[in-house]
């Protein structure tokens, strides 16, 4: 009887141009490796172990045997007689709903918010991040009272500092509006965080309080990256007039929501371009292994073969 060698079904194995990678979604961590082992592994995952393991000899084959022992003994994959029982994971990435997550610029010019949450709520948003450059706490209240009763399940706060912040009120805030996950304070006079860590203090201004590269290995993150851009997918970013954006930083506005269809510009294709880039399109990003873990920020540009790059 023939014996396979499989990976579970967990552990995905991703090629770079210098080496590879197996990405252990279940335990969210990374396990580097030779890109000859990349190969070796997509061949045993196709024929009898002892059929390729026949094709090397001498220190080779002591090669081979290591690896197998090595991924054996990180749990990384087993043998078997009946591969057939063990089928492939589906690495099929859904969201139900046609935004996940917005970006708002707060207050807004010409105040709608009673109306504009509502309106990303129905289209499925369920993160928001709220970019509060005038600091109110009557403004504050408004905004989280129009997102009470909305599938809404995680509201970040980005605050610019004022010297009449007081600690006590945001605490309070966190205690009434379960919604909210982390305040972030921006141009404070000291960094720190405070609440547990859902108060969050930096001296650095809006535009540096958070990286511009980060990493996350999990499955959601892993599944959505084989096709979409993880930074630009499924979501919408508003600014203080109402322009509706892929990004705030960015130039290019595709409408306003002060005299346009927020769902249709939305659900146009103009907009949801950046949203298929994804890290295999990016010459930057596409040889290197870890490319499904990588979360960039960074402005794309897109070039003449239809490929993007990072812009620096």
């Amino acid at each position: 009887m023939k014996t396979y060698f499989k990976l579970y079904a967990y552990n995905i194995p991703v090629k770079g141009a210098s080496r590879a990678a197996i990405y252990n979604l279940q335990f969210k961590r990374i396990r580097l490796i030779p890109v000859s082992l990349y190969e070796i592994l997509q061949e045993t995952a196709q024929h009898p172990y002892e059929e390729i393991r026949s094709f090397y000899e001498g220190d080779d084959q002591q090669t081979f045997d290591s690896y197998f022992e090595l991924l054996q003994a990180e749990g990384l994959g087993f043998f078997t007689t009946t591969p057939e029982c063990f089928p492939k994971m589906s690495l099929e990435w859904k969201y139900p709903g046609l935004l996940q997550s917005c970006v708002l610029e707060y207050p807004f010019i010409k105040d709608n918010t009673t109306s504009l949450i509502p309106h990303l709520a129905a289209m499925g948003c369920r993160f928001m991040e709220v970019q509060l450059h005038t600091y109110s706490a009557a403004m504050l209240e408004k905004l989280l009272n129009s997102a009470n009763g909305t599938i809404f399940r995680c509201i970040n706060l980005v605050i610019d500092y004022h010297p009449d912040m007081k600690e006590d009120f945001l605490i309070s805030l966190i205690d009434r509006y379960r919604k909210i996950g982390k305040i972030h304070i921006y141009n404070a006079p000291q960094s720190g965080k405070q609440a547990g860590g859902n108060i969050i203090y930096s001296v650095r201004g809006i535009n540096n309080i958070f990286p511009l590269n980060s990493y996350h290995v999990n499955l959601s993150f892993f599944t959505e990256s084989l096709s979409y851009n993880t930074y630009y997918n499924k979501k919408v970013c508003i600014s203080r007039n109402g322009d509706i954006k892929n990004c705030l930083s960015h130039a290019q506005s595709f409408g306003n929501v002060n005299t346009d269809d927020i769902a249709a510009i939305v659900n146009s294709k103009e907009f949801q371009q950046l949203w298929h880039v994804s890290p295999d399109k990016i010459t930057d990003l596409r040889d290197s292994e870890m490319r499904y873990a990588i979360y960039t920020t960074a402005a794309l540009q897109q070039n003449n073969d239809g490929t993007y790059s990072i812009t620096r």
